[in-house]
């Protein structure tokens, strides 16, 4: 063998098996993180519209109030568009809760489909996700 050839077999293959290795190490790393990201903002956005879900059904709209001070749960209605645009079954869901005027049994579907992209078990049970908690008097009210 001649000294390039040692060279080659001792040095330069084993450098670029390392920096090889480090490359997909990132490359894996930085693709499990944007995912884990993305699942977080998908939870976000249903965490906080099940948060403030009370606007959309019972005593709050029947009194007139639809929104928190904040504009909740409109906004996070709002940011489903952006968060959830690589799930049809979600947009899907989300066209058919606005073509219903936001009746408020209408949310349940769109609930469900949102859960199972954010990797959450399906809300068993139908009337838990249309009777939120809030005040038994209504809104603002002692």
């Amino acid at each position: 063998m001649t000294a390039n050839t040692n060279i080659l077999i001792s040095v330069v293959i084993p450098m670029s098996g390392g920096i090889l290795g480090v490359m997909i190490g990132a490359m894996l790393t930085a693709w499990f993180q944007r995912r884990q990201a993305q699942l977080h903002q998908k939870q976000d956005v249903l965490r906080r519209l099940m948060g403030n879900r009370m606007y959309l059904t019972g005593a709050f709209i029947q009194s007139g109030v639809t929104t928190s001070p904040d504009g909740e749960p409109f906004r996070s209605l709002n940011e489903i568009m952006v968060v959830y645009r690589q799930h049809p079954e979600v947009m899907c869901a989300l066209k058919q809760y606005q073509k219903s005027k936001y009746q408020a049994k209408d949310i349940v579907p769109l609930t469900k489909v949102m859960a199972k992209a954010c990797q959450i078990r399906e809300f068993e049970s139908q009337d838990l996700v249309l009777t939120p908690f809030a005040p038994p008097s209504g809104p603002n009210k002692q």
